[in-house]
């Protein structure tokens, strides 16, 4: 129950604007709010229950299970409000980054905000193509597929590299 209690005052602390909190028995449930039109939403449900010394939570609607710590679980609102606040890119938008970031352009990732991948800080990887909503979709240097969205997730080109 003590780490329970940890979610519930971190919270308290920092994100009672953006984040409804639902206490059950052995279950907290939190709401994380988007503003659409002036109205309250919900961006993403959270179910955090206690694993162990860990959290387990569970992300609604995706049905995604992750064990984390509470600095985690931090990381995680973090990754939240960034993705929140994205706006479309236009068509112009669009354009410019296929022509930023053709293929074979060599990139280093400083920071992915996607709670379902773990990217590494420093990963390298080569571009693939940029699809027609702007993501930039790579090929990591162990060969593994990744995406990284212009205007949410760091990296930065490795102009030797290219």
């Amino acid at each position: 129950m003590q780490k329970l209690i940890e979610v519930i005052e971190l919270v308290a602390e920092k994100y009672l604007d953006k984040i409804n909190l639902i206490l059950e028995k052995d279950l907290v449930t939190l709401e994380y709010l988007t503003y659409r039109h002036g109205e309250k939403d919900d961006f993403k449900i959270i179910q955090v229950r206690e694993f162990e010394d860990k959290l387990s939570i569970t992300f609604t609607p995706e049905n995604f299970s992750k064990i984390v710590n509470i600095k985690e679980l931090e990381d995680i609102f973090e990754i939240l409000d960034k993705q929140n606040h994205f706006k479309e890119h236009t068509k112009l938008e669009i354009e410019m980054i296929k022509k930023k970031y053709i293929k074979g352009t060599r990139l280093k990732i400083k920071k992915v905000y996607d709670y379902t991948v773990e990217t590494e800080r420093g990963t390298k990887g080569t571009v693939d193509i940029v699809d027609d909503i702007g993501t930039i979709h790579l090929t990591l240097e162990n060969n593994s597929p990744a995406s990284l969205i212009v205007g949410i997730d760091e990296f930065e080109i490795l102009e030797n590299e290219s």
